[in-house]
């Protein structure tokens, strides 16, 4: 006997995480955060979160209404927990439709960064500092003085690790413009 139990469609979102290489290797455990703000920092009052699971997939269902409208939405890859390796975040911004399923437009790319090149940034230093990538060949970055940077913990490092990854344009965690140039 099989039972078949049909119901409306809801609110939901759902997506995959992955990494920034060829073969798109799925990240699980990557924490998926609706940050209760829209993309300009207006509350939304939505706060809902889950996990990637084995094959980089997430999904929120049955959404309630101050899920609706745009939303942002984080992902944390410091708690991906395969593959091995420590990845970054990002925030996009998302506009959730009610009663209906939306999906990301992109696979969200994370790039693995604690294998990648790290300079030590001194917090509120009285004069710019530039440091250069060898990584990633004339990339030049000046940090003004005066300058703090806080992680995504509420911490302070000082020195602050600053890292740099170069990912390629189609990796990118949103969509290309139809011009084919960032702004």
């Amino acid at each position: 006997n099989a039972t078949l139990q049909v119901m409306a469609v809801s609110t939901s979102f759902l997506g995959r995480t992955v990494v920034d290489d060829y073969p798109r290797t799925p990240i699980a455990g990557v924490t998926v955060t609706f940050l209760g703000v829209d993309g300009s920092g207006n509350s939304t009052g939505c706060s809902q979160q889950t996990t990637s699971d084995g094959a980089g997939n997430f999904s929120f269902t049955s959404l309630p209404p101050s899920c609706t409208g745009p939303q942002l939405v984080s992902y944390d890859g410091s708690t991906a927990t395969s593959p091995k390796g420590k990845y970054a975040g990002v925030n996009l911004s998302y506009k959730l439709t009610a009663d209906k399923v939306s999906t990301s437009p992109v696979l969200i790319h994370l790039p693995r960064i604690d294998n990648a090149e790290t300079v030590q940034v001194q917090q509120d230093f009285p004069s710019n500092q530039t440091f250069t990538f060898h990584t990633i060949p004339g990339l030049v970055v000046t940090i003004y003085a005066g300058t703090t940077f806080t992680l995504g913990d509420g911490t302070q490092p000082n020195p602050f690790p600053l890292i740099a990854v170069n990912v390629p344009v189609d990796r990118l965690p949103d969509v290309m413009p139809a011009s084919g140039k960032l702004m």
